[in-house]
């Protein structure tokens, strides 16, 4: 037993990055700058010929704005009076306050590979759908076209993927949420025909209010090449009121420069709100906390589970061109074509060798409705109460970071 433990930490391998963020948020109340640093190494195991065993830890030290700090700020500032009345006295927690506060456990997964089938169990990065950001049959979704330095979240799941005649495959999910109570299930057959990916997909939430609305899901995912790339991705919940969910975009590379990418998307959301000024920004999962001495407030409660966009019209855009072999500057941009509010991220990028890059960027928000929150948005009512959150929703954001590949 020794010489087999011996020998397969001997066999380990190790892979992924340390990183250095810095950010700053404009017209927000408080402290505006955040730095970040990461530590996220890979190391995997081949613990048999078909077997390997991958874990990613992360360890992420923050320094700066501390949000839950400011929010209590904004309650000081703006219900002092009702605060002093109710006796509360409001202190933040420690922004580190145990051990999981700063190292947590990213991926954790076995995988299993067989002639017939690959299984992989554990904690592990799952995205279905050929749309860009916005997914209508990710049963997974995760927006994190704002945040480019971000991975995707683990989730604890039982992955199978079965191929069959050459070119197809069907890949079946089982996952189980972080409260060990909220199951999700998902199936994904897929076909190639015509130089086209066809990909039926079905899911279920065992809980109400989940991802799914605790409604069965049914989609459609199509991709292919016929001049330009394309693709089209809906789905439609079979809850009372069925509403579909359709992303549908061209993308091109020109041979100018080291390479010029364009990529443009619509996406229709028949779930979102029809009227911009229903808009609230607790639809998107704002919530501002409330001390308990002030009794039961809904303040920056949710009405329903958070989403990642709050209205049904959108086009997303992006374009990306490489030059001079280490260099890169991309732009992508989503506008909400309800109310013209646009959201714009650029970026630069230098990656001079393999193990070295280095990425300056922004977020910028243009006009004014659901990327540019309007003061009806930001603000929370509960009774007499009434509270501005504005000075928590930056208008624009500039970031740099950088990464060494281990």
């Amino acid at each position: 037993m020794i010489w087999m433990l011996a020998g397969t930490a001997w066999a380990a391998e190790a892979s992924g990055y340390v990183e250095a963020r810095g950010g700053y948020l404009f017209e927000v109340d408080g402290v505006a700058w955040e730095t970040v640093q990461r530590a996220r190494p890979t190391l995997s195991a081949q613990l048999h010929e078909r077997v390997e065993l991958s874990v990613t830890p992360q360890l992420s030290l923050v320094q700066g704005r501390y949000p839950y700090e400011e929010g209590l700020d904004l309650l000081e500032e703006q219900l002092g009076t009702v605060l002093e009345q109710s006796g509360c006295s409001l202190q933040a927690p420690p922004r580190v306050d145990e051990v999981s506060d700063v190292l947590t456990v990213e991926r954790l997964f076995v995988d299993v590979y067989h002639p017939r089938v690959d299984l992989r169990l554990g904690r592990q990065a799952l995205n279905w759908g050929s749309a860009m950001f916005l997914n209508p049959t990710d049963l997974f979704a995760q927006n994190l076209l704002a945040s480019p330095w971000q991975e995707r979240q683990g989730v604890n799941a039982l992955r199978a993927t079965v191929p069959f005649a050459g070119r197809h495959q069907v890949t079946a999910v089982a996952a189980l949420a972080d409260d060990l109570e909220t199951w999700r299930f998902g199936l994904r057959p897929t076909v190639n025909l015509l130089q086209t990916d066809i990909s039926l997909v079905g899911g279920y939430s065992s809980q109400p209010d989940d991802f799914l609305d605790g409604a069965p899901m049914v989609g459609l995912d199509l991709r292919g090449q016929l001049v330009l790339g394309w693709w089209a991705e809906g789905r439609l919940d079979l809850a009372d009121e069925a509403a579909p969910v359709v992303s549908a975009g061209l993308d091109y590379s020109f041979a100018v420069l080291d390479q010029l990418y364009v990529a443009a998307q619509y996406s229709y959301d028949g779930t979102g709100v029809e009227d911009p000024a229903l808009y609230s920004l607790a639809d998107r999962g704002l919530t501002v906390a409330t001390p308990a001495c002030l009794g039961e407030l809904s303040l920056g409660e949710p009405t329903a589970a958070p989403r990642t966009t709050i209205g049904r019209h959108y086009a997303l855009g992006t374009a990306r061109v490489g030059f001079l072999d280490a260099w890169s500057v991309q732009a992508a941009a989503l506008m909400n074509l309800q109310d013209r509010s646009t959201v714009v991220i650029p970026q630069v990028a230098w990656t001079p060798g393999q193990r070295v890059s280095w990425v300056l960027g922004g977020n910028l928000g243009l006009g004014e409705g659901e990327f540019v929150p309007t003061p009806q948005m930001a603000t929370f009512k509960d009774g007499f109460i009434e509270l501005d959150a504005s000075g928590l929703v930056p208008r624009a954001q500039v970031f740099s970071y950088l990464r060494f590949a281990l």
